[in-house]
């Protein structure tokens, strides 16, 4: 595995930190806001207050089931008292009754074919009560007794006044009270396990944090290690070029894989050690031409140094031998000579003119 430069991991420590850090926190604080909330929802004085409407509730039925076998008994007693009233004298005992008991119903039931059929009630308009109860499930006695009716939330109790006749009492709760109070218990007993719901539900969302955390970092290493290696090879290869360069090699090239701004920066300096090349190149071509120079300089004085003292003797020459026999061949002797002075003179000007 390729090892990792300076630089790329101080950027890649820098990538992780800024996507995985945010993350880290918001999954740490909503946890927390999480656990503290089931924790709130599990408090010792939500439970105690549940706890206490229950037992409430459960106390005022009891009060509703003694109030109302106290009312049939209290009946019971006047309708012996009365000695076969008749119905009016009946409506009179039920309505006295109920008032003094607070109640909020009492009826008449007679036996008939093993049927128990409701003859009276008070008040009339009662219409919760069954019209009529199974012998098997109502069997009066003298002590007042609970009654079971088809709507849960009517509370009776009943007491025989002869084999064939039994009046109930009663109280006529709010429809769906005893249901309510049946999901109530349950909802208490639920509640009474719920911080161990909490523990486990807290250590289940610490778990699945963990993992996605984990999984985040995971992902964030893997994609911020190829954006940090997109970022930094080409980097590290300018380095080394720029290393390579400075020690004269202008024929290195940068052959790397970029985009963007850093593919640019590339293109850039490739061009520039081809720029470089070429002024090395032409530098060097300077300098030699101007070496040339010098030397040319140098040999046109060296040239003109001796043809001038010989021309000027050459011209003496000609005119000591002007009027000699010999003059002719002489003078054409000389005036070669002369010539290929001026020629050497000439190249001599045109060596110090390069």
């Amino acid at each position: 595995m390729r090892k990792l430069g300076k630089f790329e991991r101080r950027l890649l420590a820098v990538m992780l930190l800024l996507s995985v850090g945010p993350t880290l926190l918001v999954a740490i604080f909503g946890a927390r806001s999480v656990v503290h909330y089931l924790e709130r929802v599990g408090s010792p004085v939500l439970k105690e207050s549940a706890r206490t409407s229950l037992e409430l509730a459960r106390a005022l039925k009891v009060h509703f089931e003694q109030s109302a076998n106290a009312a049939a008994f209290h009946l019971g007693e006047l309708y012996d008292l009365e000695s076969q009233p008749s119905e009016a004298s009946m409506l009179d005992l039920m309505a006295r009754t109920t008032r003094s008991h607070h109640a909020d119903f009492a009826a008449l039931y007679t036996l008939e074919d093993s049927v128990w059929v409701r003859r009276i009630t008070y008040p009339h308009e009662t219409t919760r009560l069954d019209s009529t109860l199974a012998a098997a499930s109502f069997s009066p006695t003298d002590t007042a007794r609970k009654v079971s009716f088809s709507d849960p939330d009517v509370i009776g109790s009943a007491v025989a006044l002869a084999p064939d006749s039994a009046v109930v009492t009663g109280f006529m709760l709010e429809q769906g009270t005893l249901e309510m109070m049946r999901r109530t218990g349950e909802d208490l007993s639920r509640y009474s396990s719920l911080p161990l719901y909490v523990r486990s539900q807290g250590l289940f969302l610490i778990a699945v944090i963990s993992v996605i955390v984990a999984i985040m970092v995971l992902a964030s290493f893997i994609v911020a290690r190829i954006i940090a290696r997109r970022i930094s090879h080409p980097i590290n290869e300018l380095a080394t070029a720029t290393e390579r360069v400075a020690q004269g090699d202008l024929d290195f090239k940068v052959d790397v894989e970029a985009r963007d701004e850093i593919a640019s920066l590339v293109d850039a300096f490739n061009k520039m050690t081809t720029d470089l090349k070429q002024y090395k190149a032409d530098l060097v071509k300077a300098e030699r031409l101007a070496a040339w120079r010098d030397v040319a300089r140098r040999i046109a004085h060296e040239f003109r140094n001796p043809l001038t003292p010989l021309q000027t003797t050459i011209y003496r020459l000609k005119q000591r031998f002007k009027d000699s026999s010999e003059r002719d061949e002489i003078l054409e002797m000389l005036e070669t000579m002369s010539r290929k002075v001026e020629d050497l003179i000439a190249m001599a000007n045109r060596f110090s003119e390069f």
